[in-house]
């Protein structure tokens, strides 16, 4: 099954389950928004691999007049968010893979949550140049995601303390068998390899601002 499917499959209870499978979920979130610093108080914002728009809707609550775009191609996904945002005529929608879709216009700032570690790190680093590309001068990329460890020991250590958190949670086990099946699509890569990364392409300054096991808040200003 594509991906696009697995999430379109899980689109109706995606939000409500979240906190269950993130460790730390608000702390996660806040971290991302707490970084954004805009001059104006309607930035115009990107949201990568937007889903159900629970990432823009952060995002909201700190600009409530910030102009977003949210991007997926789960469109079931995406669907969900114009039903969380009916009546804001400063979201705009596109159902299309963020990696080859071209964008016309800059932003001031764009986020991901929970998105880029499912794609491979040559695709990363493709995006990574395309975020670079479509910000304004001085504008934030924002990654709140899923990080590999580069020590393979310690990285077996962080995915057991997190999947017994999952187990804990109460979640049934249909919900566990899917949350096993989501994961088997993750790609992830290590923190120090994206800041690094950012580097090269030529962002001015990369840093991480919150991390607990394989769950970061990372960023990049261009």
């Amino acid at each position: 099954m594509h991906l696009k499917e697995v999430f379109n499959q899980y689109s109706q209870d995606y939000d409500a389950n979240r906190q269950f499978f993130i460790p730390l979920y608000e702390t996660f979130y806040q971290s991302a928004i707490s970084i954004l610093n805009f001059d104006t108080t309607c930035p115009k914002i990107l949201d990568l691999g937007a889903g159900t728009g629970l990432m823009s809707a952060y995002v909201l609550a700190a600009y409530p007049h910030a102009q977003i775009t949210l991007i997926d191609q789960a469109g079931d996904m995406l669907n969900l968010a114009k039903q969380r945002f009916t009546g804001n005529e400063n979201l705009n929608y596109i159902t299309d893979d963020y990696i080859s879709h071209t964008f016309d216009e800059k932003f001031d700032g764009i986020v991901s949550a929970l998105s880029i570690h499912h794609l491979s790190d040559e695709n990363k680093k493709q995006l990574y140049h395309n975020c670079f590309s479509c910000l304004q001068d001085g504008g934030i990329f924002v990654n709140a995601d899923q990080v590999l460890s580069p020590d393979p020991l310690i990285e077996n250590q962080i995915i057991s303390i997190w999947h017994n958190f999952v187990k804990q949670s109460g979640v049934s086990e249909d919900e566990l068998a899917a949350f096993y099946h989501r994961t088997s699509f993750d790609q992830t890569a290590p923190l120090f390899s994206q800041l690094n990364w950012f580097q090269d392409i030529g962002f001015s300054k990369a840093d991480c601002i919150f991390k607990y096991l394989n769950f970061a808040v990372f960023f990049a200003i261009k």
